[in-house]
């Protein structure tokens, strides 16, 4: 199952394949991803751009998302209804990616069985190759049943 998110999940959201995300790992306890600084995705100081590092992170909690829901995640839609972020320092280099998701299974469950939607967290930690926090981005997503 990892395997098959791993290949075919950037492939679903073009942009984060344009951006370049590499997805690394994606199972029920966490998400993990990269993404290599190139000049296309800079911004005008020469760091990651700030939106590449959002496609980065939105990216690995989908991956984890993926794999928790998977047994119904084709029959879910799942979007992110907002995100607080906070940039620490500029990122350059190579940008490393960690997800946890703030739901369990059996919660997301009840959720979607009781009233057809589910709200959670994941936060996301982004840090570069000195292991320096470059940004942390908490999204919340809303889950809905498509029946």
């Amino acid at each position: 199952m990892e395997a098959l998110i791993l290949n075919e999940l950037p492939k679903t959201v073009p942009f984060a394949e344009h951006v370049g995300v590499a997805l690394t790992q994606a199972n029920a306890t966490g998400g993990a991803g990269s993404l290599d600084q190139r000049r296309e995705i800079e911004n005008h100081i020469k760091s990651v751009h700030a939106g590449a590092l959002f496609t980065l992170a939105e990216t690995t909690a989908a991956g984890e998302l993926t794999a928790l829901l998977f047994n119904k995640i084709t029959k879910l839609i799942i979007v992110v209804s907002s995100a607080e972020v906070a940039f620490m320092k500029k990122a350059r280099g190579k940008i490393e990616a960690v997800s946890e998701v703030r739901a369990t299974l059996d919660e997301v469950n009840a959720s979607l069985e009781n009233s057809g939607t589910a709200e959670f967290d994941a936060k996301v930690n982004l840090t570069d190759e000195d292991d320096d926090t470059v940004a942390e981005i908490t999204f919340r997503f809303h889950a809905r049943n498509l029946t």
